[in-house]
């Protein structure tokens, strides 16, 4: 008898954090149930990678990226998170984080790639609990928000069987119906005026003291990767009167960790561009850094002596030129070509100082440009 060989196939590679070995094989068994379950010719074959199994020794730049390498043509990416994120690498705050956005790029690239996320809130022992752990855990979910990602949260491992299973069977029919619409192609939104630009109302943010965050940093990301191939303005108003501050964005590459342990600076494609003011000095000045270096000293903002409330709008083009303006004075300016998917942070920090900040009428303004207006 001649061999039935499927219509499609379907590689599935299995991304998580070490201490998920319950869910793990969950995973498998139900995509081996759905296998056994599909015995139509047509049906399309499911095959799995996961590390360490499937994954050949070889060399990189970081070991990472030999897995990246090797597992760039999957269909369906099942990623895993308990309380822990992993090991950080030059890329993101640990490598599952890292294999998620590289699904993410290929989405924006055009492929048609399913991701199917899941968080853990099955308990765990205090002891084995680790703060900056659980901390990078809240930072990547919210980040899949941000990025339109639906996940699932699951508090027992039947829960998860379940919810794996009716995900599983939803990605398999969407990838054999070819009906997967890629959402971070950009489109020409219903909502653009003839202009085809289009204003986000995003409120108000408040950032202050974080005990847990480095240099008592606060954050409040704001995702740009629909947007990456527009001009896009973030305005609003600031207001600080705490002694010592430290209040700026950080743009930069969303494959990378926005902290460190111990400074808000990190290497890699990113730019971070602040206003501060010292115990010592009433003036306000402006610092800029590139991949974690200094782009030389403090520059002195004149007449900028403690403001009540100071307007500001952080301008990136398209074309790579980035600029900051106070009150209608451009402050700051550079050329920053990001090539990967675009996250912007708005950044307080006080370092060893208690300090509280007031972002008022925050509104981001996206303008596409002509060739992308289809």
């Amino acid at each position: 008898m001649d061999k039935i060989i499927p219509a499609e196939a379907f590689t599935i590679f299995i991304s998580s954090p070490s201490g998920l070995d319950t869910e793990r094989s969950i995973v498998m068994e139900e995509i081996g149930a759905l296998s056994d379950r599909q015995l139509h010719p047509k049906a399309p074959a499911l095959s799995v990678v996961t590390w360490p199994h499937d994954i050949a020794a070889g060399a990189g730049y970081y070991g990472q990226l030999v897995i990246n390498r090797q597992v760039a043509d999957y269909d369906i990416l099942v990623c895993l998170v308990g309380t822990r994120m992993g090991t950080p690498t030059p890329r993101a705050n640990s490598g599952t984080e890292e294999e998620f956005d590289g699904a993410i790029e290929a989405m924006l690239s055009g492929r048609s790639v399913q991701v199917l996320l899941f968080f853990s809130n099955v308990p765990a022992k205090p002891q084995n609990l680790d703060p900056n752990q659980l901390l990078l855990v809240r930072a990547f979910r919210e980040k899949a928000s941000r990025l339109g990602v639906l996940y699932h949260t699951y508090d027992d491992y039947e829960a998860f069987r379940h919810l794996f299973q009716v995900s599983l069977r939803e990605a398999c029919e969407l990838l054999s119906n070819n009906a997967v619409p890629n959402q971070y192609c950009p489109t020409l939104d219903e909502g653009f005026t003839e202009s085809h630009s289009q204003t986000i109302l995003l409120g108000n943010v408040f950032l202050g003291t974080r005990e847990t965050g480095p240099q008592r940093a606060d954050s409040h990301i704001i995702s740009l990767a629909e947007y990456r191939r527009s001009d896009v303005c973030l305005t609003g108003t600031f207001t600080c009167s705490s002694a010592y501050f430290r209040f700026g964005f950080k743009y930069y590459d969303s494959r990378e960790p926005l902290f460190i342990v111990g400074t808000v600076q990190t290497v890699g494609q990113n730019i971070v561009v602040h206003i501060g003011k010292n115990t010592d000095k009433p003036t306000w000045f402006v610092t800029s850094h590139r991949a974690g270096y200094r782009m030389g000293p403090n520059v002195i903002l004149e007449g900028m002596e403690e403001p009540t409330v100071t307007r500001f709008a952080l301008d990136i083009r398209s074309s790579g030129i980035v600029t900051l303006s106070l009150d209608d004075k451009q402050i700051y300016e550079t050329f920053f070509p990001l090539d990967g998917i675009p996250n912007l942070a708005i950044l307080a920090w006080g370092d060893e100082h208690e300090y509280y900040c007031e972002i008022r009428d925050l509104k981001l303004h996206v303008c596409l440009r002509p060739d992308i207006q289809k």
